[in-house]
């Protein structure tokens, strides 16, 4: 007597007793003649695991890919929306001295700058000369090189509206001469870039604009 259906996989049990030992008590199939059909389907069982569908194997391909891609734009945004920090520049070596006690004077590779360590962490100051030249460009305490679609651009001017704060915006994508002076005089890519006094601060940083404007 067959004990499981070569079909569904089911397995007899004693209180089937009242079906035919030649029937299937769950999907009623005779044994014998789903077994007599040319190439019958084999019987997963009512426990056995389905296969796992095709696709599986593919799809972890391309959720690899969609992780390579989301972590290659994600550094792009990093380099893009000034990621370049002065914390990277010591990392990178672009700073000298090796005290890091609070207001030491560092000195920095670009010659328009100088470096001071605050609470532990670098500050990036334009020397007055630089200074000089960034307000005969664009006069005020409060200067910020930003594009007009960038999000990290659009929370510093809300933290200056909040604040109350006037600022001269210069544009990177319609001004060439603020472009190149970023570029060439600064050394500095990304935005925004905000100077204020003397302070540049890259990227969006609430503490470190706050910070710089106690200062004035």
């Amino acid at each position: 007597m067959v004990r499981n259906c070569p079909k569904c996989g089911y397995a007899r049990k004693a209180s089937d007793a009242k079906v035919p030992d030649w029937q299937c008590p769950s999907c009623g199939i005779a044994y014998q003649k789903f077994i007599d059909q040319p190439n019958p389907a084999p019987a997963l069982g009512r426990d056995a695991p389905a296969p796992a569908p095709a696709w599986s194997s593919m799809s972890a391909t391309a959720l690899f890919f969609i992780l390579a891609g989301l972590a290659a734009l994600g550094y792009v945004g990093y380099k893009q929306f000034g990621a370049h920090k002065a914390q990277d520049r010591i990392a990178a070596g672009e700073w000298s001295g090796k005290n890091k006690e609070s207001g030491e004077i560092l000195q920095v590779s670009n010659p328009a700058y100088y470096g001071t360590m605050e609470e532990g962490r670098p500050v990036l100051r334009l020397k007055p000369e630089t200074l000089a030249r960034l307000n005969r460009l664009a006069p005020g305490p409060v200067i910020m090189f930003a594009t007009s679609w960038c999000p990290y651009c659009a929370q510093a001017r809300a933290v200056f509206a909040k604040r109350g704060v006037h600022y001269t915006e210069l544009d990177l994508e319609r001004d060439p001469s603020a472009e190149a002076f970023q570029h060439d005089v600064m050394g500095l890519s990304g935005f925004p870039t905000i100077v204020i006094g003397n302070r540049v601060t890259q990227g969006f940083d609430e503490g470190q604009i706050v910070a710089s404007l106690k200062e004035l």
